[in-house]
């Protein structure tokens, strides 16, 4: 440190206001230096002056709470820090874990308006996303495996559940729009698989056309 800095930092150091690590660079520089330590020790004879004494003791007296205050806020300060890093890092976790259900982990419904029949998968908790992954082909009425998958909404989402749809449009009891858009002519094997962590649940595709034979448990 310079000495123009050093004798900037001498007052204070004289009244024990400077911290550990500046007293070290002080007094260490102080070894070295005769003009700072001669200037260090006429500071201090003006300091043994009973009146300047005293104001200095009552400052002293009067300084020493802020100080406990300014540690005490540093260390506030820092572990408030450290519990937004911590809760920051849970929260991206929370929202970034993926599963696969059980079937015991939802609901499903099935409704059925005008030629659209659906499947729909509703989770049971609460800030929970359904979503679906698909296996082979996904043309309408060619056998799929449908795995379910769920994630986190997130703490503060508006919509505290997603449902996950299986949809199918028929021109009637045979017959259903593919997603090219062109008819398709159902087989009687035609089945919609749908994968849980537990089991797997099948459901033939003609059956969705009026859900009197459908079982969904």
């Amino acid at each position: 440190m310079k000495c123009e800095i050093i004798r900037d930092l001498l007052p204070s150091y004289i009244e024990k206001l400077t911290s550990a690590e500046s007293n070290e660079e002080i007094e260490e520089h102080l070894k070295s230096c005769a003009d700072c330590k001669a200037c260090l020790s006429e500071m201090c004879a003006d300091v043994n002056d009973p009146q300047i004494k005293a104001i200095l003791e009552k400052n002293e007296t009067e300084i020493k709470p802020f100080l406990k205050l300014k540690r005490r806020t540093g260390k506030i300060v820092a572990a408030t820090v450290l519990i937004c890093i911590l809760f920051s890092g849970g929260l991206f976790a929370y929202s970034n874990m993926t599963w696969t259900p059980s079937s015991s982990d939802v609901d499903i419904v099935y409704e059925k308006n005008g030629d659209i029949a659906d499947l729909i998968v509703i989770p049971k908790k609460n800030n929970t996303n359904l979503a679906i992954s698909i296996e082979g082909s996904a043309r309408c009425g060619v056998d799929s495996l449908a795995t379910l998958e769920a994630n986190h909404t997130g703490l503060f989402s508006k919509n505290p559940r997603v449902n996950a749809y299986f949809s199918y449009t028929f021109i009637d009891k045979n017959t259903v729009y593919g997603l090219d858009g062109k008819p398709y002519t159902l087989k009687d094997d035609d089945i919609l698989k749908i994968q849980f962590k537990d089991k797997t649940l099948e459901y033939r595709i003609k059956d969705l056309y009026d859900g009197k034979t459908l079982n969904l448990d």
